[in-house]
């Protein structure tokens, strides 16, 4: 015998109404006094809950007396119980006052179309209740068809796209700047990116006839350089000649390597879109300018070096106080000796000499010497050094938390507001003294009127300036103060006369300190151990 839920009717005898309840059979749920509340509620009967409530949990066969008074007779019940999303009804049904009309299949539907109840109505399920009514049980009688969500389309590199070549710590102590995977070799024909089509799902529909779509996916597009084609299919991006392939951003980049003995005046200044390699010297004087990565085996004299990519100088660089090199990424260097440095990523090297350094990442300055002596050594991260200035107390200088360029803006904003200042200075008292002639009323010549606009004008533009510089001046002040993870790390000794930075805190060194380390604590640098 099949479980049967608990449910109640109303009876009418006589002139009295009275509530019949039929328990539970065979395990199915007994009947809840809050459904059973509600029901009576919405037929506006008077009832002890309490009492109720003791007569449910009897689990007997009883009749309670709801009123002493007949009542009007009343056909089955539906309530209808539509999810929030639209996708399922459930329907409760509750049997007629004893001797009431029983719904019909049409009564069923048109209570589902009042509810605009339009898709996936399930007739067998309503039908099945009509042949076997069970009171005070969910059936399923609508259900929506859930949408089947896209899968976005991915776009995945055969190639290898972090070519970061740092060096390496040898055994000896020394660091090996010319082993560097910081190259990537591709041959015609060669697939360099393969691309998996969006899946865009399929729709689903509620029970309103609403209709559900899946989010649009995504669908990747390839970009790319020269010497690279994409297939019929367009699935495929090949290589078409032989090079080097990177990845700039999102834009995959073939590049054919320029390679030279030396740059002097046999090459004359060199320009190149891909990488450049140097066999051997860059002499003074010379310019060397590469969109992809710069290689020199040798060393770098008082030279300018630019580098979209990385700058690897295998010797080192002997700036003559003139030697610049500029990297959009890293810059790995055997030495630098008085000479000017930019770095998009990091800089590692085995020493800094009186030169200036800035680094978007980190600064490592590692290996048999591994010292900072003099100069202006700055990165966003951390410097980590093993000597840092000298026994001879040479002045030195190193900064960390800001970004070298965001503090390079930063001073020319002060420049630039001084400047205005003074210009400011000397106008205002002119405007002023024009003006207070203009207002006793003195007639004034057309030239001193026009040169009175002219100056006005001048004015606004000055306090407009100065009005936007103290803007962004305050906002870099705040991420100059947010910089406190920084920090300055000493492996080795640090001496006295070395001015620390973090973020906008200075500290001047007036002692040795042995393998420690500085970071920026409630706006004042302090020295922890390593």
């Amino acid at each position: 015998m099949a479980k049967r839920n608990g449910y109640f009717q109303i009876v009418i005898e006589g002139d009295n109404t009275f509530l019949h309840l039929v328990p539970a059979e065979d395990g199915g749920e007994k009947i809840s006094i809050h459904e059973l509340s509600d029901y009576l509620e919405r037929k506006d009967f008077y009832f002890d809950i309490l009492e109720l409530d003791d007569c449910i949990n009897s689990e007997s066969d009883m009749m309670y007396l709801l009123e002493d008074k007949r009542s009007i007779l009343e056909s089955e019940m539906l309530k209808l119980d539509i999810a929030p999303d639209g996708m399922t009804v459930k329907g409760r049904f509750y049997p007629p006052f004893k001797g009431g009309p029983m719904m019909t299949k049409a009564e069923i539907l048109g209570d589902l179309s009042y509810n605009d109840v339009v898709y996936g109505i399930n007739e067998a399920e309503i039908d099945r209740f009509l042949v076997d009514r069970e009171y005070c049980k969910d059936y399923i009688l609508a259900q929506g068809k859930p949408f089947i969500e896209s899968k976005d389309g991915k776009l995945e590199y055969m190639f290898k796209t972090d070519l970061s070549g740092r060096p390496t710590l040898n055994s000896d102590g020394s660091v090996d700047f010319f082993h560097l995977d910081n190259m990537c070799p591709c041959e015609p024909g060669e697939v360099l990116a393969v691309i998996t089509p969006p899946d865009p799902g399929e729709n689903g529909v509620n029970v309103w006839g609403d209709e559900l779509l899946p989010h649009v996916p995504y669908t990747p597009v390839f970009r790319y350089g020269k010497n690279i084609s994409v297939s019929p299919d367009g699935l495929r991006l090949i290589a078409e000649s032989k090079g080097h392939v990177i990845l700039d951003g999102d834009k995959v980049i073939v590049s054919n390597v320029l390679t030279v003995n030396n740059v002097d005046t046999s090459t004359g200044d060199l320009f190149f879109e891909g990488d450049i390699e140097v066999s051997g010297n860059v002499q003074s004087g010379f310019q060397v300018s590469a969109t992809g990565n710069v290689t020199v085996r040798g060393v770098v004299e008082g030279a300018k070096v630019k580098a979209g990519g990385n700058i690897v100088i295998h010797r080192g660089v002997t700036g003559m106080q003139k030697g610049v090199l500029e990297a959009g990424g890293n810059v790995i260097v055997k030495y630098i000796e008085n000479a000017t440095v930019y770095a998009g990523g990091y800089v590692e090297t085995d020493c800094i000499l009186h030169s200036l350094v800035s680094s978007g990442d980190h600064v490592v300055v590692q290996g048999k010497k591994g010292f900072i002596a003099g100069g202006n050594v700055r990165a966003l991260n951390y410097v980590e050094v093993k000597t840092l200035g000298s026994d001879v107390e040479v002045a030195t200088t190193v900064e960390v938390g800001v970004d070298p360029q965001k503090r390079q803006k930063y001073n020319e904003m002060l420049v630039e507001n001084k400047e205005a200042r003074k210009k400011l200075d000397r106008l205002e008292p002119v405007v002023k003294a024009v003006g207070e002639r203009v207002g006793r009323g003195e007639k004034l010549a057309p030239e001193v009127i026009a040169q009175l606009k002219d100056f006005s004008s001048m004015v606004s533009r000055y306090k407009d300036r100065i009005k936007r510089n103290n803007i962004d001046l305050l906002k870099l002040e705040s991420e100059f103060k947010s910089s406190e993870h920084a920090q300055i790390r000493v492996t080795g000794k640090a001496y006295p006369n070395v001015k620390l930075i973090i973020a906008d805190s200075a500290y001047m060194l007036r002692q040795v300190y042995h393998y420690c380390r500085f970071v920026k604590e409630e706006d004042e640098v302090i020295m922890k151990a390593l």
